[in-house]
């Protein structure tokens, strides 16, 4: 659980210092390995602090299709069977 919290964190602190493509494959990989609902958050925070979703929020938009594809898929992985 500890684990968790402390790579949450730095993939907090990743979203405003790494570029946005290796962002976006760290945090693939995050939602993966957990239930990564925590996501939308940060990319609603991303959204707020770039100001890019001042119309529409895409980071947000994004992350929420892609976390609702990855639990889609998870179970019919064979990794998590």
């Amino acid at each position: 659980m500890m684990s968790r919290v402390l790579f949450f964190l730095c993939l907090c602190i990743s979203a405003v210092l790494l570029p946005t493509w290796l962002f976006a494959v760290v945090a693939l990989w995050y939602a993966l390995t957990y239930t990564a609902y925590e996501l939308l958050i940060v990319t609603a925070a991303i959204d707020a602090f770039y100001g890019g979703g001042i119309a529409i929020p895409y980071y947000t938009i994004i992350a929420t299709v892609v976390l609702l594809l990855l639990e889609w898929v998870k179970p019919r992985l064979s990794v998590y069977n």
